[in-house]
């Protein structure tokens, strides 16, 4: 065999198979710009292709429980591909004003058929509680600052003494001429005596200095997300308004007599509160509350 011929033949072989290579490569090159043209062709097609929603435009975002309005609502362009069922069309907008919120909303968020209702919440919603059927509802003033050395919640049981003055009279006894004893009136005078009002009675609710509810102040707080709470939490208007000023109680109608009998002549009252059950009161929904209350509490002791 001959050197030459054989050379000949391997440069033939390297040329076709070089050819291969280049020939794959141009039909990749053209699949690939194909493809990425079809894919940025589709991208601007489905970017054209949008749905206008409805939108939160509140700077704080809005609590559960508020209501919709055009100020706090806004249309917003989504495309089509992110658009799901439940989202609230931006033509519906007339049908969501005036609706309340269920939860609290984040500027910005897109608003969903299960994040607004109809009707609002009932306020002091546990008067309507049927557990207090043939119950009356007893406002009972009080000094927080000697209930304890803690504050009341709605929720804690407590027991109440009052202290009052009754009138009785006071007799001589002695011994007559016959050596009979007898006994006869002198004078009329005040007597403090305590008595237990209430032994174990559930605080329902509070009024603060403005008379307003306690309990609904707290409920305003649990409507806002955890980071939005400890601003509210620290806040010098919300620690004057849980300030409590009275009690609120459901009692029963001989409960509320007993009350009225000692009220005119009472000297004071003192509450003390009765161990607390696991999750019974409203603060075990806000530790961090529970934290603030006891520091400001010691300062105002100060």
């Amino acid at each position: 065999m001959k050197l030459d011929k054989v050379k000949k033949t391997k440069t033939k072989v390297s040329s076709r198979a070089s050819l291969f290579k280049k020939i794959v490569s141009v039909v990749l090159s053209i699949a690939v710009f194909s493809g990425s043209y079809y894919i940025i062709n589709k991208a601007g097609a489905d970017a054209k292709d949008t749905v206008e929603v409805l939108r939160v435009s509140a700077k704080d975002g809005l609590p559960a429980q508020s209501v919709f309005t055009e100020e706090n609502l806004e249309k917003y362009q989504i495309i089509r591909k992110e658009y799901t069922q439940d989202m609230m069309l931006a033509d519906n907008l007339d049908y969501v004003l005036e609706k309340y919120t269920t939860q609290y909303m984040r500027n910005g968020a897109i608003l969903h058929i299960d994040e607004y209702n109809n009707e609002k919440l009932k306020k002091n919603e546990w008067i309507y509680d049927e557990s207090l059927y043939g119950k009356e509802i007893l406002t009972i003033p009080f000094n927080y600052l000697e209930s304890g050395g803690d504050i009341l919640t709605p929720g804690d049981r407590v027991r109440i003494r009052i202290k009052y003055e009754i009138e009785e009279t006071e007799f001589e006894e002695d011994i007559d001429i016959w050596g009979e004893p007898y006994s006869r009136p002198v004078k009329q005078v005040k007597v403090e005596k305590i008595d237990t009002l209430f032994d174990d009675i559930i605080v329902t609710d509070m009024l603060n200095s403005k008379s307003h509810s306690i309990y609904e102040v707290y409920r305003e707080v649990l409507r806002y997300p955890e980071s939005e709470r400890q601003r509210l939490l620290k806040s010098n208007d919300f620690m004057n308004n849980i300030i409590p000023k009275a009690l609120v109680v459901a009692a029963t109608d001989k409960e509320a007599n007993k009350y009225m009998q000692y009220k005119s002549s009472s000297k004071g009252i003192l509450i003390t509160i009765l161990p607390r059950d696991r999750d019974s009161i409203i603060l075990d929904q806000l530790p961090t509350l529970e934290a603030e209350v006891g520091v400001w509490l010691e300062n105002q002791k100060r």
